[in-house]
Order: C-alpha cells, then sequence, then structure tokens
C-alpha cells in the first residue's frame, strides 16, 4: 500500500505531526493520522474509534484514485494516545482487512438500492448477531445503501457480509429508486 511508505518514512524520522488525507480535486478532508515521535497514536475518521478509523483511511486511501498525502508538523500531546499497539501489528490488521475488502467488493449491493428492514425479524426467534444488529440500528435513520456505508462503523467488508446475512434471514428488504 501506498500509505505504508508514507507511514514509514514518518516513523524513520520521529515525525511528530498530522498526515492529512485529503481529495485531490476539492482538498476536502477524508481525514488524518497522529504521530508522536514517529508512531501512530491516533486518527481521526468520521467518528470512528481510532484503529477502525486507521484501517479505514487506509483502505480508501488504497482504493480511491483521487486521494493526496501532506504531512504537517504539529506540536502534539502525548495524552491524546488513542492508538498504543506496534505498527507491524496494526499493519497485519490493515492487510487482513483490506484483503477481505477485496473479497466482498464484488458483492456490494448497488448504490442505487433502498434497504428496509422487516419488522418480523423483531418478533422472530432468529439469532442476529452484533454486526446485523448494527446495520439495523443505522437502517433506523438511514436506507440508501450509500449512507449505510457511510454513517455506519462496521468496516466496508462487515456492512456487506451483513446484509447478505440478513438478506439470507429475510430480515431487510431491497426496493429499487428511480
Amino acid at each position: 500500500m501506498r500509505i505504508f511508505d508514507i507511514i514509514e518514512d514518518q516513523r524513520i524520522v520521529n515525525f511528530t505531526g498530522k498526515l492529512n488525507i485529503l481529495k485531490k480535486t476539492s482538498g476536502e478532508s477524508v481525514g488524518t493520522i497522529i504521530f508522536f515521535d514517529g508512531e501512530i497514536i491516533n486518527t481521526e475518521f468520521r467518528s470512528m474509534s481510532p484503529l477502525r478509523g486507521l484501517i479505514h483511511l487506509c483502505i480508501e486511501s488504497e482504493t480511491e484514485e483521487n486521494i493526496k498525502f501532506i504531512v504537517e508538523p504539529e506540536l502534539i500531546e502525548i495524552n491524546s494516545k488513542k492508538i498504543t499497539m506496534p505498527f507491524s501489528v496494526i499493519k497485519k490488521k490493515i492487510n487482513t482487512s483490506f484483503n477481505k475488502f477485496i473479497e466482498a467488493k464484488s458483492l456490494r449491493p448497488p448504490n442505487n438500492l433502498k434497504i428496509l428492514p422487516k419488522p418480523d425479524i423483531m418478533r422472530s426467534e432468529e439469532i442476529v448477531s452484533p454486526d446485523e444488529f448494527s446495520i439495523l440500528c443505522t437502517l433506523s435513520d438511514y436506507n440508501n445503501v450509500s449512507d449505510i456505508y457511510i454513517h455506519n462503523e462496521l468496516m466496508e467488508y462487515e456492512i456487506t457480509n451483513a446484509l447478505i446475512s440478513l438478506r439470507k434471514k429475510n430480515a431487510i428488504k431491497l426496493v429499487q429508486l428511480k
């Protein structure tokens, strides 16, 4: 992954500051990776937990061509440390998640679908996994496929797999948007 090279460069020079990930065309922020003395200590990506946000940022920076990276030295307080594991462990998690993302990518429903929960699932004896429950909670606020992928904290492949599972359980209904 190209972001790994940038992260390794910051680790070598004991960088303290932020790696901003931006959209090339608009300059809009996608997210931020925060370093202290060359170690990743936090991320800012949507409202996700730091580790999940880091994994999402790495996958998005690899799959989206309209991304640029800006390294910005900044005074960072060590008390903002939210990520404590070594980068080698994080890198393995990112690679595992990326491989799962690639496998599930072809199964992702198209963005022009609306997904509605079927109320029968709440009255049934069907066991709902935590990921499926998370999707059902998201469906209470957002129905469009694109919104579900934006507003749910699960990894993209976890969302796809949960949607497939809910469909098999007949817990959701797909509606084509015009």
